[in-house]
């Protein structure tokens, strides 16, 4: 993450309250720093448990990387603040669903997979099942369990279990 070195050094120290204790200077100096308003919303998230006041500054942290970067086509090879983004959009879409606003996490989850790959299939099951929306959802544990990624392959069967026991026809389907 070349982008800001800082930020880079808060990131990878794994300290959250010294991690807030350096990034907060770094925000009031540029608040338009996505590399400082990723780090504190990640901060918030994990060691604060704010979750709206995170989803805020990780979404404010997009709207700065997409006014400065073309998200597409990713550059050869990838720069860092590109991964950086990719990192943004999956934690926006987990944060999404730990704030229970399941479409909006379903169009982060679909805006993931037009950006990057491998797409996030499973993922798409668990805000699908949360809204009611079962046959989706179980299309999308299906196709997820015929993947050749482990952690898709696993995340879809833990999703078809959840999905009949959510809908009340586990019993039926084994």
């Amino acid at each position: 993450r070349a982008a800001d070195p800082k930020a880079d050094l808060i990131l990878t120290e794994g300290k959250l309250i010294t991690a807030r204790r350096k990034v907060e200077p770094l925000l009031k100096d540029n608040p338009d720093s996505f590399v400082a308003q990723y780090v504190f919303g990640n901060i918030l998230r994990t060691a604060e448990g704010s979750l709206p006041e995170a989803m805020k500054h990780l979404g404010k942290a997009r709207e700065l990387y997409e006014r400065k970067y073309e998200t597409w086509p990713p550059p050869e090879g990838g720069s860092s603040e590109h991964q950086l983004h990719r990192e943004l959009v999956y934690a926006i879409q987990a944060l999404a669903g730990e704030l229970e606003q399941h479409e909006y996490r379903l169009e982060m989850l679909d805006y993931y997979d037009a950006l990057y790959s491998p797409n996030l299939t499973a993922e798409h099951a668990w805000p699908l099942m949360q809204l009611g929306r079962f046959d989706e959802a179980r299309e999308y544990a299906e196709k997820a369990k015929g993947k050749r990624d482990p952690y898709q392959r696993s995340l879809g069967l833990n999703a078809m279990c959840a999905i009949e026991g959510e809908a009340g026809t586990r019993l039926q389907r084994f």
